[in-house]
């Protein structure tokens, strides 16, 4: 049993700083996004020890920028999952979760005006790094336009961003929540990159 209190994005960010969203995220989306993306981006699975390794060496960077130009991009695509994960509560916050879901059963502007209301309720590390990573999907989509590898990456980042409505769920609520979290990153990416 845990011990303790959760750990949540705001423990990887400065709630000073402006956005409010943690530099892992940062220098590994810039580095991805410097590199040539091609269809496997986020999809190659790279090796624990190593990806540990490198979420070491930037969380501990002395000069705050590390260098990942020698990186293999495997690793960095597998630092952004790893880091992602390792929170108790997704950056969707359970007890908003429920409103999210609600919100992707609307259409038009209405849906997104409710999407945009839900993301303003969030913790602003939340809501910050939320708006960051759309940005950096919406690039990587710009330069692949491909639908599967769209669906692959909304699949992929769901999970990590989602999350479930409770924490700790049964098997069968998981299966029967995964849809209803691809609606929800389809329609955090569907807003126009102006929020």
């Amino acid at each position: 049993m845990k011990v303790g209190r959760e750990t949540l994005v705001a423990d990887y960010t400065d709630l000073k700083a402006i956005p409010c969203v943690p530099p892992l995220i940062v220098h590994c989306s810039t580095e991805i996004e410097k590199r040539s993306i091609n269809d496997n981006v986020y999809r190659e699975i790279a090796e624990s020890a190593k990806v540990e390794k490198l979420i070491n060496k930037i969380l501990n960077s002395e000069s705050g920028m590390p260098f990942l130009q020698s990186e293999n991009i495997v690793n960095v695509y597998g630092a952004v999952k790893h880091f992602l994960f390792i929170f108790d509560e997704p950056l969707i916050t359970t007890v908003l979760w429920r409103d999210f879901a609600r919100s992707t059963d609307l259409v038009g502007e209405r849906k997104e005006d409710m999407i945009r209301i839900n993301v303003s309720d969030l913790p602003i590390p939340n809501k910050d790094t939320i708006a960051y990573i759309i940005l950096h999907l919406n690039r990587i989509l710009l330069k692949i336009s491909n639908e599967k590898q769209k669906h692959s990456l909304i699949k992929v980042f769901s999970k990590m961003m989602i999350g479930n409505s409770i924490i700790n769920q049964t098997t069968h609520i998981l299966e029967d929540e995964a849809a209803k979290q691809e609606k929800i990153m389809q329609s955090l990416l569907d807003l126009s990159d102006d929020y």
